[in-house]
This record gives structure tokens, sequence and C-alpha cells, in this order.
């Protein structure tokens, strides 16, 4: 929207969620007469920048298995939520091998 161009990524929602949708005009409006909206972005901008870098770092440093285990560690009711396919998606696996990663993580 910032720069006027079609994103490269996209968000799909796995649960019911709440979107907040504004054009162009709208934001800058908000940025420029809402002092707390304008706050909101910047620190929020840079929350994502710095989870974007972490998440870059963590996906080229660290295995599947180490993945699910964090996984596993930090949400493991979002693991039981979710499909395993969206699971195995979102680790970079096949299904069959996210089934092989779950069974060697329930011997440990």
């Amino acid at each position: 929207m910032i720069n006027e161009t079609p994103s490269i990524v996209s968000t799909q929602a796995v649960e019911d969620s709440e979107v907040l949708i504004m054009n162009k005009a709208n934001w800058e409006y908000a940025v420029r007469n809402i002092p707390d909206f304008a706050l909101y972005h910047i620190k929020k901008r840079g929350h994502t920048i710095a989870r974007m870098k972490q998440q870059l770092a963590h996906s080229t440093t660290t295995t599947p298995d180490q993945k699910y285990r964090q996984l596993l560690n930090e949400t493991p009711d979002l693991l039981q939520r979710l499909p395993l396919y969206k699971i195995a998606s979102y680790l970079g696996v096949t299904p069959e091998t996210l089934s092989r990663i779950r069974k060697r993580n329930t011997r440990l």
C-alpha cells in the first residue's frame, strides 16, 4: 500500500480473526492527525522488522526438528488446533516428514 505496488507475500488467517482495512488516504490521515496511531505504527513497524530478521535468521540456522520442538514448547495449544498439513507447511516440510518429526519427538 505504501509503495503502491502489489505485495509479494500474503497472509492467511487460520482461525477467526479481526482485520482492520484502510486505504492509503485514510492511513496517511491517521498517521498525520492521530498521534497515538502514528506512535503505534512506528512501534509496530519496529517490532515487525525485528521479528522478520529473527525469523529469517532462524529459518536458515534451525532444523525442522528444532522448529517443531520450539512450537511444541512455545505454543502447544496451536499444534492441537491446526491441521497437520498447515504445521508441515509452516515448517517447510511434507506432512510425511512432519509425521516422522513428531514420532521422534514423542520418544524424547
